[in-house]
């Protein structure tokens, strides 16, 4: 196609997460006239990669190993043959190699997508790698302004680089017929009966990582049943605390209320049932999850931390509560139980939220501004 802009996104693997669904948004909404996306994951081929195939994206895994230094050389293949104008790196391992391989090859634009506040990154010798790789960064998008603050703080250079554009949500992407989904529609029709029969669901949907509080929720569920017996907790997602959590419900003897789901790209099946959702994370720099359930017109319970309240604005379309308090999550979670009044009112006005601050349009245009400005800037020829 004739003056069309080859845009390289770069990710470290296609796991089911916040920066790969943010990616398949942008990727699958850009104006296909005007940019090709091409996806390079640095990892292995999943579920979630043939999806974005199913979507028309294309894809290239790499099957690489974490440590394997050869993806340095694939990217510079793939940038020379794919023509690539942009390259616009996710995650860690993406932006190093992405950065570098771009510089080698003298790919007119490179972009930085930052959605992390690890403290680690800060310390040496990172905080002197990543200013050093920054320098050959044309824009840095974060994905709040708690995430920008940090990138600030992070990299020592003139600050004109960096831009917020919010996360947003897109559930059209997600809704896939999974054949070998057997299982999940299992779980759903148990739900509903669940549901049918008077139980409160309360849901909770992401990476299970200490990072993400949620054996501080499970400490909740106790004095939550003392409330409320009819209650079931659907715990969506996998990761290295699986076996904490578990051992956690069983000592607390709450098996009968919790259900560790696993891993679904099917998210939007289990939010419609859920009544309140709960994100206790430890550090957030937005919170994907949470704009997911606002989509649905769930009411949400989120801790107090990193870019979470810039999405919830507490005692207006959500309850906000201190992290890392197990009290606190119980309190304000039975509170929406008792008032399925309030419940209604928060889950309004979160949907409300998503359709004023957090829309895949606004998201859009703020990358295509981006894109053209800099093609406008650095005279990219697009033969």
């Amino acid at each position: 196609m004739r003056d069309v802009v080859n845009v390289l996104h770069i990710i470290d693997s296609l796991h089911i997460g916040g920066a790969e669904k943010s990616m398949a948004i942008i990727c699958r909404n850009l104006n296909r006239n005007k940019y090709r996306c091409i996806v390079c994951n640095l990892r292995e081929e999943t579920r979630l990669s043939k999806s974005y195939k199913e979507k028309g994206i294309d894809v290239i895994s790499l099957n690489k190993g974490k440590y394997d230094i050869t993806k340095f050389i694939d990217l510079c293949r793939i940038m020379k043959e794919k023509n690539i104008h942009i390259v616009h790196a996710h995650l860690q391992a993406a932006k190093i190699l992405g950065i570098l391989a771009a510089k080698v090859v003298g790919v007119p634009i490179i972009i930085t997508h930052e959605r992390s506040t690890n403290q680690f990154l800060l310390t040496f010798p990172f905080s002197l790698l990543f200013t050093f790789l920054y320098l050959f960064v044309d824009s840095v998008i974060s994905i709040s302004e708690h995430v920008n603050d940090y990138v600030k703080r992070k990299v020592i250079f003139s600050t004109e680089k960096f831009s917020t554009v919010y996360n947003t949500v897109d559930d059209s992407f997600f809704k896939l017929a999974s054949k070998d989904d057997e299982e999940n529609g299992m779980m759903i029709h148990e739900l509903e009966e669940e549901k049918n029969n008077g139980s409160i669901l309360i849901g909770y949907i992401g990476r299970i990582v200490s990072e993400k509080g949620l054996i501080f929720l499970v400490r909740a569920i106790p004095r939550i049943i003392e409330f409320e017996p009819n209650i079931k907790c659907i715990v969506v997602g996998s990761g290295k605390d699986e076996k904490r959590i578990k051992d956690e419900v069983e000592k607390l003897n709450i098996q009968k209320h919790v259900y560790l789901a696993g891993e679904t790209l099917n998210v939007h099946n289990i939010l419609r049932l859920l009544d309140i959702f709960v994100y206790p994370s430890v550090y957030e720099p937005l919170g994907i999850a949470i704009l997911e359930a606002m989509m649905y017109k769930v009411p949400v319970v989120a801790s107090r931390v990193g870019g979470i309240p810039e999405i919830i604005s507490d005692g207006r379309n959500g309850i906000l509560v201190r992290g890392k308090n197990s009290q606190d999550l119980a309190r304000a979670i039975i509170t929406l139980i008792g008032d399925p009044r309030l419940r209604k009112e928060y889950a309004e006005r979160g949907f409300e939220t998503i359709k004023e601050k957090f829309s895949v349009e606004n998201m859009i245009m703020s990358i295509e501004d981006i894109y053209q400005g800099l093609l406008e800037k650095k005279r990219v020829t697009r033969a």
